[in-house]
């Protein structure tokens, strides 16, 4: 009887594993999407209608997160987004929120969190091949679109976000002329 139950086990668990696998390929795992990979190529509208493609901003660093207006994470984290946009903007970056797994209204949701980044609608092919599978989902691209951070925090002051937005930014010439200027 112990024989026969250890053989039903292990039968189950390797079918279990097996499906998990399939599924995983399926969606276009996480793996796919780890950091050096390039993010996938994509055109989506946004709420006024007007077309956002990546290869439009060919060259700039960008900071792409998948979000939902009914998700209490990405409420904590966006303020965040909202932060690294004002204060990095000027020197380059590029942030667009991909909405997906929703129907809310995208347009209030903007408005009440003060962001006035790019969102676009509908990211749920998007999301399946990039391997998201959860919101928030933050990815920071370089300039050839190659992932440089993959991370699920709804942290909006986390370190390792704002430390790979600043590895991407060039100088900035302000700060680089106060430091090199001496007192006459």
């Amino acid at each position: 009887m112990r024989a026969w139950f250890m053989r039903v086990t292990a039968v189950c668990l390797t079918a279990v594993l097996s499906m998990s696998a399939v599924a995983a390929a399926k969606s276009g795992d996480a793996a796919a999407m780890a950091e050096g990979n390039r993010f996938p190529t994509f055109s989506l509208l946004r709420s006024d209608g007007n077309e956002w493609r990546l290869a439009d901003h060919a060259g700039q660093p960008k900071l792409v997160v998948f979000w939902a207006t009914w998700c209490p994470y990405c409420r904590r984290l966006m303020p965040g987004i909202v932060s690294l946009h004002e204060e990095f903007q000027s020197r380059g970056l590029e942030v667009v929120g991909v909405n997906f797994r929703d129907d809310g209204d995208t347009d209030a949701y903007a408005r009440e969190m003060g962001i006035d980044f790019a969102i676009v609608l509908d990211g749920d092919a998007l999301a399946a091949q990039a391997g998201v599978t959860g919101t928030p989902t933050v990815f920071v691209l370089d300039g050839h679109d190659r992932v440089v951070l993959r991370t699920t925090t709804s942290d909006p002051h986390s370190p390792a976000l704002r430390g790979a937005v600043e590895s991407l930014m060039p100088p900035d010439e302000d700060a680089s002329a106060a430091k090199v200027r001496t007192p006459s």
